[in-house]
């Protein structure tokens, strides 16, 4: 009997540590759409457009590279007054190559997600 408790002991505690990491993970903001979108061919955009299922904070923001991490010279990122849910910087004309947006939202529970991705400028 005292080894069935301490199993249910610890079979309880690991399920309230889930619920725990998992509301935390939850709460976070991930991105649900990009424009352009990854791994696309498009013609010289003139806005990087990410938008997430939350809203963000302040520190938000998006860095343009090129493909070997070499700086663009992009805009301040704004998030959207009407939508602040949603993150853009303005871009000067792009001349072809590959291009990596380095994403970073911060949302009300305190932590920042982060990500990348790619696009082509043909």
């Amino acid at each position: 009997m005292k080894k069935t408790g301490i199993l249910m002991l610890n079979v309880l505690a690991g399920a309230g540590l889930y619920a725990c990491v998992s509301a935390a993970a939850l709460a976070h903001a991930h991105p649900v759409s990009f424009s352009p979108a990854a791994d696309t061919v498009v013609s010289t955009p003139g806005v990087i457009r990410i938008a997430y299922d939350k809203p963000l904070e302040p520190a938000s923001n998006i860095v343009i590279t090129g493909e070997h991490e070499e700086p663009v010279d992009a805009g301040k990122t704004v998030i959207d007054a009407q939508d602040p849910s949603s993150m853009s910087v303005s871009l000067p004309p792009l001349p072809a190559a590959v291009y990596i947006v380095k994403w970073s939202a911060g949302s009300s529970d305190g932590h920042t997600n982060k990500g990348s991705y790619k696009f082509t400028v043909k």
